[in-house]
């Protein structure tokens, strides 16, 4: 019984570690980017804390706890003052009737350690910040939708 119970629980942490794996793999794949797209090496006066921010991230939007948006941000670069330029590229989701991916230029500034893009057309903003090497992250919406994200830095 016991020997049972233990191949249980492997073959479930099995199960679990090749979702999350196959997650991360899929959102680079449904998230769209230009093919012309660069990041520029921050100048020496960039502080550390801001330069930390180029480069490509990705990531998933959670609705009600669960990955649901596969989201890739990629800050192209970042100067002195802390003014962030970059594109945001988002998969599909039913749940908020996103039905194609999609990518746009944003623009933000790095206020206080956090990175704000300037709000999108439809008034919604999408913040971020350092969790460690993660950046955690929320979107708000006029509507007062709040969703989070952790995302990870993607190799290069």
């Amino acid at each position: 019984m016991r020997f049972f119970i233990f191949l249980s629980l492997i073959a479930g942490f099995t199960i679990t570690t090749t979702q999350q794996s196959k997650a991360a793999v899929d959102c680079i794949a449904e998230t769209p980017l230009p093919s012309n797209i660069s990041t520029r090496k921050p100048a020496d006066n960039v502080p550390q804390a801001m330069a930390r921010y180029v480069g490509t991230w990705v990531g998933a939007w959670q609705d009600r706890g669960r990955d649901a948006l596969c989201h890739r941000l990629v800050i192209t670069s970042v100067d002195a003052a802390g003014k962030v330029h970059g594109i945001y590229s988002n998969g599909v989701y039913a749940g908020w009737k996103i039905s194609r991916p999609n990518y746009s230029k944003v623009q933000g500034s790095i206020l206080e350690g956090k990175l704000v893009l300037d709000r999108f057309p439809s008034g919604n903003q999408a913040h971020y910040w350092f969790s460690g090497e993660a950046l955690a992250g929320v979107y708000e919406t006029g509507g007062g939708l709040i969703s989070k994200i952790t995302l990870r830095r993607q190799q290069e």
